[in-house]
């Protein structure tokens, strides 16, 4: 009786620890949820598995993916983080972290996270390919060329062979480049990016017949790429053939409708045509999108000139001066901007002073006391460039030369014939 008591104990024992749940059983349950896209499932097991081993990092990399798929990516970085904490010898966490630094603009972070990855794996071309793209947005060309020679050296790929193109491009090695980007396209002749690289490279070099070459052999494989036709565009400007280019440029609109630097490059081969209102339109949509977009008030207020709307283009030369910012780009824009002003008011608007006090007569007579030796005038410019002075009665007037529309005041002595002038 003893002993069968001692067995079914046993029994129970055996059969409780065999049910119980562990962190590795939690986490298997997630990863069945999150391959049926269930991310919140998925997220709520592979918790439940770090409150029982906060350690487990499987747990956290399957959680962070789980937050990206649900746009919480601050709570996915954070649980790379931790993996990297608990597994630093895990290249998976640097490189999803590194990933994540370079999707948020994040360059010089994205670089030491991904740099690691490689460093455990110098295979781990993932991590190469982040790397490349990375050091092209840091300008460090020289790594991005050393990356993708050991990508090159891991696994030839059309990919790997595209992005040695575009930093040889950026070194400004073109012909090594077109040759990197022919590769490209050897390898893969379904890679329109290495069609597109081409394209713009050969155009470069002058060779428009070949580009358009390549362009067509593109479209023939992909009939509605739109980088294809965006380069295509570019293409025919220079062959000096602007409405090809507003054409090609006009059918990439048409399916990205919220992109400015469409709108700019449409702008600029309008202005070629010499269709002004449509450059104008166009820049207008640009500003619409982007009200701080420099480029866009600059080339309207140019194009106002043309269609000989002064006051339009005025407004737009002054509005630059009010939101440039501090970069040394904006910096010259605004100097110019600022002088075409000065041309275009002293072209165009003559100085309008008028007198607020003393007031004037019908007859633009003031009248002043007989005893007065001095009076102050105050008065206002209106629609004036910036003129070089005001004076009354020889005295200088004080007024803001930064402004198209100043006040201005002057204490002036009055003379024996009590007139002002």
């Amino acid at each position: 009786m003893f002993r069968k008591g001692l067995l079914l104990c046993f029994l129970i024992v055996c059969c409780f620890r065999s049910n119980a749940q562990t962190p590795k059983k939690f986490c298997a349950i997630a990863e069945q949820f999150q391959e049926n896209f269930n991310y919140e499932d998925a997220i709520n097991n592979y918790t439940k598995a770090l409150d029982m081993d906060p350690k487990y990092s499987k747990a956290y990399l399957g959680r962070a993916l789980c937050y990206e798929k649900t746009g919480r990516t601050a709570s996915a970085l954070d649980d790379y983080k931790r993996g990297i904490v608990i597994a630093p010898k895990d290249k998976e966490f640097y490189y999803n972290a590194g990933r994540m630094y370079y999707q948020m603009g994040k360059y010089a972070d994205a670089d030491l996270m991904l740099r690691e990855a490689i460093n455990l794996d110098k295979e781990y071309n993932l991590a190469l390919e982040y790397l490349v793209k990375n050091l092209l947005k840091l300008k460090n060309y020289k790594d991005a060329l050393e990356a993708t020679s050991l990508w090159l050296d891991n696994r030839k790929s059309a990919t790997a062979y595209y992005y040695h193109a575009v930093v040889l491009d950026s070194t400004q090695d073109y012909i090594t480049a077109e040759s990197e980007y022919k590769n490209s396209k050897s390898w893969d002749s379904k890679y329109i990016p290495a069609y597109v690289g081409l394209m713009l490279e050969e155009n470069r070099l002058k060779k428009t017949d070949e580009a358009m070459g390549v362009a067509a052999a593109a479209l023939a494989k992909d009939p509605n790429n739109k980088d294809v036709y965006y380069a295509r565009s570019m293409i025919y400007a220079s062959k000096n053939d602007y409405i090809a280019s507003v054409n090609d440029i006009s059918k990439v609109i048409a399916v990205d409708m919220n992109n400015e630097d469409l709108f700019m490059k449409r702008a600029e081969y309008y202005e070629k045509l010499g269709q002004f209102q449509n450059a104008i339109f166009d820049y207008s949509k640009v500003i619409g999108m982007n009200p701080k977009n420099l480029a866009a008030y600059y080339r309207r207020a140019s194009n106002y000139e043309q269609v000989t709307s002064f006051k339009l283009a005025s407004a737009d030369y002054e509005k630059i001066t009010t939101i440039a910012p501090g970069n040394s780009t904006a910096k010259e824009m605004m100097k110019a901007a600022d002088a075409r002003l000065f041309e275009l008011n002293r072209e165009t608007f003559k100085p309008e002073i008028e007198l607020i006090f003393p007031k004037s007569d019908e007859k633009n007579r003031v009248r002043l006391p007989a005893d007065k030796q001095e009076a102050v005038v105050t008065g206002s410019i209106k629609d004036a460039s910036k003129i070089k002075s005001v004076t009354v009665n020889s005295a200088d007037a004080k007024y803001n030369h930064d402004t198209l529309n100043p006040g201005f005041s002057a204490t002036a002595v009055i003379g024996k014939d009590n007139e002002l002038t």
